[in-house]
């Protein structure tokens, strides 16, 4: 069955304190931006930088295991989070995703059209995705039972 992605998930984007070098420090919350993974890496556990507590509210925080996307320069990497993150502005992240959907599955899937969402990406010099372009994205979406199968093929694969 297809469905638009703003049916399956909230979809939110990342921010950054004001000014940034205020609320960076060596210890705190991970800050995460797109120097901290590279394409196929699944999860991301460590980050270069980190945020103050003080500047917490002036940032998105997220749960480990929720899943983000790379959504300015390096445009489409999916990646799920290792740990609590804050989240740099050049990323959109999935809430209370369906019970619908898979988060692997949907991670898969966000992969596969990488190149399709680069196509997609606005501005001059520093390309970025809009919230609206995941919000109105069509997803093929099997039964639980096949969105299983699919991933375990996808991970033999992988490793065998």
């Amino acid at each position: 069955m297809i469905y638009q992605l703003k049916d399956l998930a909230i979809i939110s984007r990342g921010s950054q304190p004001f000014p940034v070098s205020k609320y960076l420090s060596n210890t705190g919350y991970p800050w995460l931006k797109i120097a901290d993974f590279k394409l196929g890496d699944r999860v991301v556990n460590n980050t270069h930088e980190f945020i103050k507590h003080e500047g917490i509210n002036k940032t998105k925080l997220v749960p480990k295991g929720t899943l983000v996307v790379s959504s300015s320069g390096t445009l489409g990497i999916p990646i799920f989070t290792g740990s609590q993150m804050c989240l740099y502005s050049g990323f959109i992240y999935f809430e209370k995703l369906s019970d619908k959907i898979m988060p692997l599955y949907l991670f898969y899937y966000l992969l596969k059209l990488r190149q399709t969402l680069q196509t997609k990406g606005t501005g001059a010099a520093i390309k970025h995705l809009q919230i609206k372009t995941f919000e109105n994205l069509k997803i093929d979406l099997p039964s639980i039972d096949n969105q299983i199968h699919i991933v375990n093929t996808i991970l033999f694969n992988l490793f065998f």
